[in-house]
């Protein structure tokens, strides 16, 4: 089954396609439309992707690439990706997606009312800044096409690029994405 990898702000970067080679047929959708940034730091992503991009535009885009799939497929998304992936959760099915996992993102917590139409498993922080992820995933869970995890690891760990990046934490849940992707 063809997979598709949603980056987080940092876009399309070697760490992505490193990430997108442990997998047999993958694609890279990202905010940038494959446009190469080389950010130093995040705070230097973040604001670039809300000051020319933001979420919504990134939903948008996010759309317009799924309505082009030929095949069926699983979307893997980080962060921001995860939540441009969430928003259009609803739809999914009719985009030809059949499975949906989405690693720390953490704009769903504005967008809790959505009913994901397919299978969706979202992966969460040990912990956020900006809210509790146990009142988040309490309001989440009664969602019947939802299963949920809650790491112990931070958000971005899966990311090299990020502060929080953690080799053991991106080796379990690369396997965790390898498995559900079938």
């Amino acid at each position: 089954m063809k997979g598709i990898i949603i980056t987080d702000i940092w876009g399309k970067t070697p760490a992505a396609e490193k990430l997108a080679q442990s997998f047999s047929n993958v694609r890279i959708i990202d905010p940038y439309s494959g446009t190469y940034f080389r950010f130093k730091q995040e705070q230097e992503a973040y604001h670039y992707f809300q000051t020319n991009i933001g979420l919504n535009k990134y939903v948008e885009h996010l759309h317009k690439e799924l309505q082009n799939q030929k095949e069926p497929y699983v979307l893997i998304g980080f962060s921001m990706g995860a939540s441009a992936a969430w928003k259009l959760s609803e739809q999914l099915h009719k985009l030809g997606c059949n499975k949906f996992v989405g690693l720390y993102g953490s704009q769903i917590r504005k967008a809790t009312e959505i009913e994901p139409s397919i299978p969706t498993h979202l992966v969460f922080p040990k912990q956020e800044a900006h809210f509790d992820i146990d009142e988040l995933m309490d309001a989440l869970k009664q969602k019947p096409q939802l299963e949920m995890t809650k790491t112990s690891y931070l958000h971005g760990f899966m990311n090299q690029h990020s502060e929080n990046y953690d080799p053991y934490g991106y080796l379990s849940y690369l396997n965790f994405l390898l498995e559900y992707s079938q």
